[in-house]
C-alpha cells in the first residue's frame, strides 16, 4: 500500500452526523457504502470486449484515476476523469495498449507515479518453464512507453520471483517487495531503474525468515515494513531501516509475530497500510472460516489496545477471498475482497472505525456487498480526496471485463464546520467561482480537501475564489477569525 498523503488538522470541535444517521436509519436505507450513481454508469465503469482486468489502480492528485492491467497478450492502461469518464489527454480516448518485448506476457501487479509524473508499472514475466521473474516498465504521463528505461527483468533464482507490492520513497526511489523461492525479497531502484547500492550493498535484500512476504509499506521515515504468513499459522511484520537493516526499535529486533488466536487457527496477512505517524494497520484473513480481521500497531510494533480487542478487530463477515486494504484520513480502515453468494461472486467491503468497530453508517453494520454483474472480482482499493472509495478488478459479462467502481463513503477528519457569523459562502454548490460576503476587510483563507490536505491559501480575492479547476466533490473553506480557523463545507459541481 502507498504512504498516505493526508494531514489531519486537530481542532477542538468534531463534526458529528448523529442526526443524519438517525434520519437515514429511520428510512431503512444506507446512505454510504453503496455504488455512487455520479460515477460512470450507475456507479461503475466497465470496459466491454476487453478480456482483461484492472489489476492496479492509482488516484492522481487531481482525483483522475489511472488503471493498468492486461488485455489478453496486451499491456493496457486506461485513465479516467474523476467522474469515471475517459481522459481525452491520455492515449486514445483514455486508453493505451502495447505489446511488451519480454520473454512472455507482462502481468501487472502494481502501479506507481514517479516524481516527474511518469508512470511505473511493476509486474512479472515468465522466464522459463513455470518460473517467473520481476519486471518493470515506464511510461510518460501521456501514456507513451519509455524504451530507454527497460523493460527491467530480475530474478533471485533459482525458481520464481513474484512481485507482491511496490512503493516510492520520499525522494522517488522505487521499492519492491517480492516473494521468491528463497524467501522474501526486497529490491530498491534509483529513479533511472538502476539498482540502489545504498540499500543492502547491491539493492537486493533477501529475508529468509520462516515466512512468506505478502505486502509492504514505506512509512514517513522511508523505513520498509513487510508482512505475511509466518511458520504456518501466524502473522509477522518486519521493519528495515533505509539501508536494509532490521530496525531494533521495532518489535523484537525488528520483527513482530502475531498469533492472537493460537496456533490451531491458520491466519495470514494480505494487506498493510502505514499512517503518517508510523503506525500500521494489517489486513488479515482467518483461512478456516475466511473471516476478515484487522490489527493496528503503533510505530514501535506494539498492538494498540484501544483498537478492537487488544489491538485486533475480527469481523463476522465470512466466506471471503481477501484482496486489499485502504487507510482513510479519519483513521478508518476499509478491507475488501470477494464473497461467494450462491454460486455468484460479489465484491465485499468492510469499514472499521478508528477504534475497530464496524462503521454503522457504511452499508449494513459496516459491510457493503457490491454486485455489478453476477460474477465480480476486486483486486485493489483506493480512495479519492473526499473519501469516496474506488475499487478495481473485473466483471464477468460472458468474459472478464475491466471494472472500476466508486462507493459512497463519509470521512470525518475532525475539522470543525463552524462558519463565521455574518459571513456566507455562495453559490453553494459552485461550478467556477466562490464568493464570500464579509462585513469588513478581506479575510485570510485556506482551501482544504475533506481529508485535511491544504490545496491553496492566502487573502480572499476581491474577484472571488477560482474553484473551476477542482474536481467535483466536497471541500472545506477555512477563514481565520479571532485567532482561530473556522470552516465551512461547499460542493464543487
Amino acid at each position: 500500500m502507498r504512504r498516505s498523503d493526508w494531514t489531519p488538522f486537530i481542532v477542538a470541535l468534531r463534526w458529528t452526523l448523529s442526526f443524519l444517521l438517525l434520519g437515514f436509519a429511520s428510512l431503512g436505507t444506507a446512505q454510504f457504502g453503496v455504488l455512487d450513481a455520479t460515477f460512470g454508469t450507475n456507479g461503475a465503469v466497465v470496459l466491454m470486449n476487453n478480456n482483461g482486468s484492472a489489476s492496479a489502480m492509482l488516484v492522481l492528485p487531481d482525483d483522475r484515476i489511472l488503471t493498468a492491467g492486461n488485455q489478453g497478450s496486451l499491456l493496457k492502461l486506461h485513465q479516467m476523469l474523476p467522474d469515471g469518464g475517459p481522459d481525452p489527454a491520455f492515449g486514445i480516448n483514455g486508453s493505451v495498449s502495447t505489446v511488451m518485448l519480454l520473454p512472455e506476457d507482462f502481468v501487472v501487479e502494481e502501479l506507481l507515479r514517479a516524481t516527474n509524473n511518469d508512470i511505473i508499472l511493476v509486474g512479472r514475466t515468465r522466464v522459463s518453464g513455470q518460473d517467473y521473474a520481476f519486471a518493470m516498465v515506464r511510461f510518460t504521463p501521456e501514456g507513451e512507453l519509455i524504451g530507454s528505461f527497460g523493460p527491467i527483468v530480475y530474478n533471485e533464482g533459482p525458481g520464481s520471483m513474484w512481485p507482491m507490492d511496490a512503493a516510492l520513497t520520499s525522494d522517488g526511489r522505487i521499492m519492491v517487495c517480492a516473494g521468491s523461492s528463497n524467501g522474501a525479497c526486497l529490491l530498491r531502484f534509483l529513479d533511472d531503474g538502476s539498482f540502489d547500492t545504498s540499500f543492502s550493498d547491491d539493492g537486493v535484500l533477501l529475508y529468509a525468515a520462516s515466512g512468506t512476504a505478502c505486502e509492504m509499506a514505506v512509512d514517513y521515515a522511508d523505513r520498509i515494513v513487510i508482512t505475511g504468513k509466518y511458520a504456518g499459522n501466524s502473522v509477522y511484520l518486519a521493519r528495515f531501516d533505509t539501508s536494509g537493516i532490521l530496525d531494533p526499535s521495532f518489535g523484537n529486533g525488528g520483527v513482530v509475530i502475531s498469533d492472537l488466536l493460537g496456533g490451531s487457527t491458520s491466519e495470514f496477512a494480505f494487506a498493510l497500510a502505514a499512517a503518517p505517524d508510523g503506525s500500521l494497520v494489517v489486513g488479515g484473513i482467518m483461512t478456516s472460516a475466511k473471516i476478515f480481521f484487522a490489527e493496528r500497531y503503533d510505530a514501535n510494533g506494539v498492538l494498540v489496545p484501544t483498537f478492537g480487542n487488544n489491538g485486533r478487530a475480527v469481523s463476522t463477515v465470512n466466506n471471503i477471498t481477501a484482496r486489499d486494504i485502504v487507510l482513510q484520513a479519519d483513521g478508518a480502515v476499509v478491507l475488501t475482497g470477494c464473497k461467494d453468494i450462491g454460486g455468484a461472486q460479489d465484491i465485499t467491503l468492510l469499514r472499521l472505525l478508528d477504534d475497530g468497530t464496524p462503521d454503522p453508517a457504511f452499508g449494513t453494520n459496516g459491510e457493503s456487498v457490491i454486485a455489478v454483474n453476477s460474477y465480480d472480482d476486486v483486486l485493489q482499493i483506493r480512495h479519492q480526496s473526499d473519501g469516496r472509495v474506488l475499487i478495481s478488478g473485473y466483471s464477468n459479462f460472458s468474459g472478464a471485463h475491466w471494472l472500476v467502481a466508486r462507493i459512497t463513503c463519509l470521512v470525518d477528519v475532525g475539522i470543525a464546520e463552524v462558519g463565521v457569523p455574518g459571513w456566507t459562502l455562495f453559490p453553494n454548490p459552485a461550478s467556477s467561482r466562490l464568493w464570500l460576503t464579509q462585513p469588513s476587510s478581506r479575510a485570510q483563507y485556506r482551501l482544504l480537501r475533506p481529508d485535511g490536505l491544504m490545496l491553496s491559501s492566502g487573502i480572499w480575492p476581491t474577484e472571488g475564489l477560482d474553484v473551476g479547476w477542482l474536481a467535483s466533490g466536497s471541500y472545506l473553506i477555512g477563514i481565520a477569525h479571532n485567532g482561530q480557523w473556522l470552516h465551512q463545507r461547499f460542493i464543487k459541481e
